[in-house]
Formats: structure tokens, C-alpha cells, sequence
């Protein structure tokens, strides 16, 4: 009777103002929910950061459910969530994987979608997991030994790509590069859909946790995350910085060609 409710709310006017707040908790799970299965389920939340629209037009989160009360803390199932209606109807998919915890998606150029996944804390390392239809299945997934990390939330995020008449496609990454301490956020530039990373930057060396990526109109990257001020809580942080001053100056954002935008 007490469970974590689900809402969205809509701006019309680039978030001056929103709607009130539309709860669609039944459409996911609990007890008011109409699917026989999700109906049991027992708690769910959705990542913090930003969720992805992919080039079908749907918009997409990724789900952290607990599907029992027993269920343990290192066994979170994650799935994805999608609407193709400005949130009327939500569609929950498959399974992505058990053993994760709070993640965040891209879509990458041949259209498959790839989670980096926060695995629990001291494993060391984050979790990739890709999935071919949208969400309605996934892939085995599998550990991502360069992006060391403590147990912490990150982000990924489409920078640029080649389908939107842009150089080269590229994909940034956040993250708390050490093994075990909640410290030294880095941002990483991958430039084969996140097979390998080739460009690492220390952003803070210092105790920091979630971390968030935007876009600036002008290529601009900024990153929103959690810095930490004492031993009782966090200062929220925007760091701005660009891909010239990751890469030391070895690559830097150009504009998309008019000519490819129109294509």
C-alpha cells in the first residue's frame, strides 16, 4: 500500500512551467496494475539523470525494480521503459539483466541500445548490456574493465553522430574512476560506440558521486553531479568544459553540415 509512485510532468514552454504531476505507477507495476506478473512485484525506481528518445520517436528510461521483499541488494532486475505517446501509455520490456542497480542508455548508430550499468558496490568495474529490438530483449552482459568504478551512478550520453551530418560519432562517459572510494570523477570520449575509450579526463579528484551529461546549443559539455562538501552531504556541482580541452586538443566539436541535416 505504500509503494514508490511513478509520475511525469510536461512543460510546454522549455520548462518555465509544468503540468501537475501524472502518476502512471499502475501501468508499471503493484498492486493497481493490470499485467498478472508486475503486478507482485514489490518496488521500483527509475534511474536519476535523464532517460533517451530514440530515432523512432519513443522515450525511454531505465527501471530498477525489487520483485519481491526478499529480494537481496546485489540482485536488482533492471528493465527498460517506453512511451510513444508523451507518457499516456508505457511499455515495459524484457529483463536486461539481474545483479545491476541505477542505469542509463544510448542509442548507438545501428540502432541497438546499450546500458552501462552500476554494479554493486566493490565490484569494481561497470557492467555493459546491449539490446538489438528496443528493449524487448538483451544481450549477455559483460564487464567493462576499463571503466573502473566504485558502486556509483554514471552517465553516457550521445555527443555527436555521423547520422545527424556531424564528423564522427562520438559517445562521452562519467564516471568515479577508483576501484573502491566514491572519488576522481572522469569523463571518457569513445569514438567506436563504446568499444573502447580513447580520450580520459580528470574532471575532480576529489570525493564526488552521481553524475549527469548535457549538450550545450554550442558543444559545450556539461556535466551535473554531486560534489561532496563534508562527511554529512553533497554540493550540486555544473562543471562546463569542451572536447578540445578533453583531448588535449587532438579533436574538437564542429557543427553538423547544413547538407547532412537536410538528408
Amino acid at each position: 500500500t505504500n509503494q514508490i509512485r511513478q509520475v511525469y510532468c510536461i512543460s510546454y514552454d522549455n520548462g518555465q512551467s509544468w503540468s501537475d504531476p501524472i502518476d502512471f505507477t499502475s501501468q508499471i507495476y503493484g498492486q493497481d496494475c493490470d499485467d498478472p506478473v508486475r503486478k507482485s512485484w514489490y518496488a521500483c525506481f527509475v534511474t536519476s539523470g535523464s532517460g533517451i528518445q530514440l530515432r523512432n520517436g519513443a522515450i525511454a528510461f531505465p527501471l530498477v525494480f525489487r520483485k519481491d521483499y526478499n529480494t537481496r541488494e546485489t540482485n536488482y532486475p533492471v528493465h527498460l521503459a517506453w512511451t510513444t505517446d508523451l507518457g499516456r501509455t508505457w511499455t515495459i520490456g524484457a529483463q536486461s539483466l539481474t545483479g545491476g542497480d541505477e542505469t542509463k542508455i544510448v542509442q548507438l548508430d545501428n540502432g541497438s541500445i546499450l546500458a552501462s550499468v552500476r554494479q554493486p558496490q566493490n565490484i569494481g568495474k561497470r557492467l555493459f548490456v546491449i539490446s538489438n529490438d528496443n528493449g524487448d530483449h538483451w544481450e549477455y552482459p559483460y564487464n567493462v574493465t576499463e571503466l573502473v568504478d566504485p558502486g556509483c551512478n554514471g552517465d553516457i550520453k550521445r555527443y555527436t553522430s555521423t547520422l545527424d551530418g556531424y564528423d564522427r560519432s562520438r559517445l562521452l562517459h562519467t564516471n568515479q574512476y577508483h576501484q573502491s572510494s566514491r572519488s576522481n570523477l572522469t569523463i571518457r570520449v569513445s569514438y567506436d560506440e563504446g568499444n573502447t575509450w580513447k580520450y580520459t579526463k580528470q574532471l575532480d579528484p576529489g570525493l564526488s558521486a552521481y553524475s549527469a551529461i548535457e549538450i550545450a546549443g554550442n558543444g559545450d559539455i556539461l556535466v551535473y553531479y554531486e560534489k561532496e562538501h563534508s562527511q554529512k552531504g553533497y554540493d550540486m556541482a555544473l562543471m562546463r568544459v569542451t572536447l578540445d580541452y578533453i583531448t588535449d586538443g587532438e579533436d574538437k566539436y564542429t557543427p553538423p553540415t547544413k547538407k547532412s541535416k537536410e538528408l
